[in-house]
C-alpha cells in the first residue's frame, strides 16, 4: 500500500516497527497504511480515547454477572458486555455530538475541531451506566 504525503505529494517512507507498519513524511506519520496526519491530530486522538474508553472499557461493573470470575464463561460474558457497550458508546456519542456515527471513531478522525468536540462530548458522560440507560431508553440497537 502506498501512502502519499499530502504536503509534498511524494510516497511516504515506510518503516516496520515493533508496533506495526508506520509511514512518515514532512513531520507527519500514520500507522497501518492510514493517511498521514500531524502530531496535533495524534495527541487529540489519544485525548479522545482517554475520554471515550471510560464509557465502555469496564462496563461490566454495571451488570450483575452470575458467572464465576476467572472462568471462561465469565470472560465470555465480560467480552460481550464490553463489545456491546463500546458500540452503544459510539452511538451515544453520535447522538450527543451531532456527528454521524462513523465520524465518531477517533482513530479515523483527522479533523482537529471535530476531535476536540468529541472529547468535550465524551467528558459530559458519567460512564457506562449512563450510556446503557440511554441505549435502553432510546431502544437503540447495539451491534455486538
Amino acid at each position: 500500500m502506498i501512502v502519499v504525503c499530502p504536503r509534498c505529494l511524494k510516497p511516504a517512507k515506510m518503516v516496520i516497527t515493533q508496533y506495526g507498519m508506520r509511514h512518515s513524511c514532512c513531520g507527519m506519520w500514520s500507522w497501518g497504511g492510514k493517511p498521514l496526519v500531524p502530531e496535533a491530530v495524534h495527541r487529540a486522538r489519544q485525548q479522545f480515547h482517554t475520554a471515550f474508553d471510560r464509557l465502555w472499557n469496564e462496563a461490566e461493573i454495571v451488570y450483575d454477572i452470575r458467572e464465576l470470575p476467572g472462568s471462561v464463561a465469565y470472560d465470555r460474558v465480560v467480552a460481550k458486555i464490553r463489545r456491546t457497550a463500546r458500540n452503544r458508546a459510539y452511538f451515544w456519542l453520535s447522538s450527543v455530538s451531532g456527528l454521524p456515527e462513523p465520524q465518531c471513531h477517533g482513530a479515523d478522525q483527522t479533523n482537529l475541531r471535530d476531535l476536540h468536540h468529541l472529547i468535550k462530548c465524551a467528558l459530559t458522560c458519567a460512564g457506562p451506566a449512563q450510556v446503557r440507560d440511554w441505549a435502553l431508553a432510546s431502544r437503540h440497537p447495539a451491534r455486538a
